[in-house]
């Protein structure tokens, strides 16, 4: 009889308690032409200090014989850049239209915004701003494959973004290489130890040091950037902002030993002025892949840091069609 008192509370405790909420598309709306703007509630994004809503804005942009094709299709996946609206999509929307009547190559693409109360999130996980992170790999590419006709696997996922989205790419790319097989990183915001002094300098420059602020919040979690003066507290952020957009060798390290490699990479940057320390700190990553035999494509715009419709549909979209399986 005890027995079956302790056997019905396990089951009580488990029922009541241990469902946790679910990630889910809460709501659906049609765009113009092929787009599908879903709101997605995220258990990973309400665990956030700031007070953000679990709710985000998704745009899925579809092939555009998708309601009749009854085909399956692979997924380009897009990280926004800082305060950058979701609605990217425009920029690739003639190059995929295109590369479908050339090629007959079509792809389901969904661009993800990383703005929050700080206007980006890096798509990190944060105990202060949430777990983006786990939002995008844990959720978010779950609920695609269950909503559309994908072919739900790594091997015809891809993964791209620009700035602070194409560094989210890089990390997220070597660290789930069985959820993303192929990582298109459009200028990344970057660095290496030594970069760190003038990516700092120049965030500052940037809307009163908005991007300061929202760096920290998210790997320093208190507000705090360095400082570089040297001391034992000014070392601890530091070695705090290395998580982000440096720690490469430690990263690519970790890639190594996880023992499933991507089956492409290409890093590209802009010959800019803006923001020098950007392409100095892709190259450092280039140079430091090559060091370690791993195999990826290094190019360089001659443009500005910006991210335009002819990169898209001359480079992005080639690699990608070249890379990801279709079938």
């Amino acid at each position: 009889m005890l027995l079956r008192k302790i056997n019905l509370l396990l089951i009580f405790t488990f029922f009541f308690l241990g469902c946790g909420e679910q990630a889910e598309i809460a709501d659906i709306s049609r765009g113009a032409h092929n787009i599908e703007i879903i709101t997605v509630f995220s258990p990973a994004l309400e665990d956030n200090q700031v007070g953000d809503s679990p709710y985000n804005l998704v745009h899925v942009l579809l092939p555009p014989d998708y309601q009749n094709s009854g085909k399956h299709y692979p997924v380009i996946y897009y990280l926004n850049g800082f305060d950058a609206p979701v609605v990217a999509y425009k920029l690739f929307e003639s190059g995929l239209v295109e590369a479908r009547d050339k090629n007959g190559n079509a792809f389901i693409f969904v661009s993800i915004s990383g703005l929050n109360k700080y206007r980006g999130s890096f798509y990190a996980n944060s105990p202060v701003t949430g777990k983006w992170e786990d939002f995008i790999v844990k959720e978010l590419v779950s609920l695609i494959d269950k909503r559309y006709r994908t072919l739900a696997k790594s091997e015809a996922r891809g993964l791209a973004g620009f700035s602070m989205g194409g560094m989210g790419a890089l990390n997220l790319g070597l660290r789930h290489p069985d959820v993303f097989s192929v990582v298109y990183s459009l200028d990344p915001a970057i660095f290496n130890r030594e970069l760190i002094k003038e990516a700092v300098a120049d965030w500052h420059a940037v809307d009163s040091g908005i991007i300061i602020e929202a760096y920290s919040a998210v790997f320093s979690g208190d507000g705090s950037y360095p400082l570089f003066d040297g001391t034992v507290e000014d070392e601890r952020i530091i070695s705090q902002w290395q998580e982000g957009a440096g720690n490469w060798d430690q990263k690519i390290e970790a890639y190594l030993r996880n023992g499933k490699p991507l089956k492409a990479l290409h890093i590209a940057c802009c010959e800019q002025t803006e923001h020098p320390w950007i392409k100095k700190g892709g190259k450092h990553l280039s140079d430091f892949l090559n060091t370690r035999n791993i195999e990826h494509e290094f190019s360089v715009f001659d443009i500005n840091h910006v991210i335009t419709s002819d990169m898209v549909s001359g480079s992005m979209i080639p690699f990608f069609i070249a890379h990801l399986s279709f079938e």
